[in-house]
Parts: C-alpha cells; sequence; structure tokens
C-alpha cells in the first residue's frame, strides 16, 4: 500500500511540474528579432493584447485585377486593418514603444500571397502572430522576412492554400523601437498587386537630408550673425 501511496504521489508531482513547465513555456515566449535581410518564422501568442493602449487604426479597402483585363476580371478583394498600440505586451524596446498590427481579409476569389509593410529603416524589429485574435482563428504566415534595407517587412504565405478567398490572417504583429508613426503603403501581393494604405514608424530622414538640412541651419545662422555686425 506504501509503495502504491509513493507511486501516486509521484505520478501527481511529475503532472503537476510538467504543467508549470508548460505554463512557463507560454509565459516565457518571446518575440523574434527580425533584422535587415532577415527571415524568420514569428512567435505565436494568443488571446487580446492586455494593457495595450490603442493610439490609431484604419480598415481600408483593396482590390487587384488579373491581367489582361479580360476575360479574367478581379484577382482578389478585401480589407486590410492597419493599427497602432502603445504598452503592448510583448514589445521589449521600452516605454513610448509602438507596435504595429495588421490584419488582413481575403474576400478572393484568388489566394494571397504575400503582405508587405513599410517604414521600418533604421528601427529595431520583433515579429509575433496571433491566431487567437479574431473568430474564426486567423491563419498564420509561413515566414515573414526583411529587405537588406530594413524598410520593408513581408508576411509570406507560401504553403497551400496559402491564404484562401473568404478567410482572414492571423493578427500579424510587428514591435518596434519606434516613438512616433505616420501612414505608410503596404502591399497585398500574389501574381497581381494591390496598394493599401497602412501606418508604419516615422521615416527616419537619411544622412543626406540631414547634412542638407544642417547646411541650411549653417547658412542661416552665418546669415543673422552678418546681419547683426552690420547693425
Amino acid at each position: 500500500m506504501r509503495s502504491s501511496s509513493s507511486a501516486t504521489r509521484l505520478l501527481s508531482l511529475v503532472v503537476v511540474a510538467a504543467a508549470l513547465i508548460g505554463w512557463t513555456t507560454v509565459a516565457q515566449a518571446i518575440p523574434v528579432p527580425l533584422a535587415p535581410a532577415g527571415t524568420v518564422a514569428s512567435t505565436p501568442v494568443a488571446g487580446p493584447p492586455a494593457g495595450a493602449i490603442p493610439v490609431n487604426s484604419t480598415t481600408q479597402n483593396f482590390a487587384s485585377q488579373d491581367m489582361p483585363l479580360n476575360p479574367n476580371g478581379t484577382s482578389f478583394t478585401g480589407q486590410l486593418t492597419s493599427s497602432v498600440w502603445a504598452n503592448y505586451p510583448g514589445n521589449l524596446f521600452g516605454p513610448g514603444a509602438l507596435t504595429f498590427t495588421y490584419l488582413l481579409t481575403n474576400n478572393g476569389p484568388d489566394s494571397l500571397h504575400r503582405l508587405t509593410t513599410t517604414n521600418f529603416a533604421g528601427y529595431l524589429t520583433d515579429v509575433e502572430h496571433d491566431i487567437a485574435f479574431s473568430s474564426p482563428a486567423g491563419i498564420a504566415a509561413s515566414s515573414v522576412d526583411r529587405d537588406v534595407t530594413g524598410k520593408i517587412i513581408g508576411w509570406n504565405y507560401d504553403v497551400n492554400p496559402r491564404l484562401p478567398g473568404g478567410s482572414i490572417s492571423a493578427l500579424l504583429i510587428i514591435h518596434s523601437n519606434a516613438t512616433q508613426y505616420a501612414p505608410s503603403l503596404a502591399s497585398v501581393i500574389n501574381s497581381a498587386t494591390a496598394g493599401v494604405l497602412s501606418y508604419g514608424p516615422a521615416p527616419i530622414p537619411e544622412p543626406a537630408t540631414l547634412g542638407a538640412l544642417a547646411g541650411i541651419v549653417g547658412l542661416a545662422v552665418i546669415a543673422r550673425t552678418r546681419r547683426a555686425v552690420r547693425r
């Protein structure tokens, strides 16, 4: 009897330990860093973003047509909801850092292969996706990539049935260290492409632009000094 009781207690401890390990694994799940020229699989998360503060959001319709226009007609239509958040769970870049989310609805008839979002050049980014954000559950991208400049982040649906007509994507999440946002242009792609208004980080001025601005400011200071001397 003692042996049976000890075995039962041991089994109970193993079950509890396994549950705790599983809970810890979920609780400690962190976003995947995505550097320029990188390709990753985004981290899955579940549930609404508790504590996140909505900053701005827009839902835009898009449509694209096969070429030639006739007799093929419409390739796909749908909606893209682009949102900006502060204090989003999983954003590890500190206070004031913004998170950008994208929810893609495909009304068909064709499947969608890729969504690209822009203006991330010069920023640090991590990526996640949430299949439980909407009902029915959304479809996760098979991979996420970033071009060599760091400007464009693309969500790829490379595995059949890709993102078929009548379906919705997972919530596609990009955490950044940006503290300002601006309108940007996303692209929804299969063999055709549709541009759609979205949000992204405020672009960082290029060094040449900063140099030109510094030169203009310097000339203005010199001119003002000369006027002051003449007086």
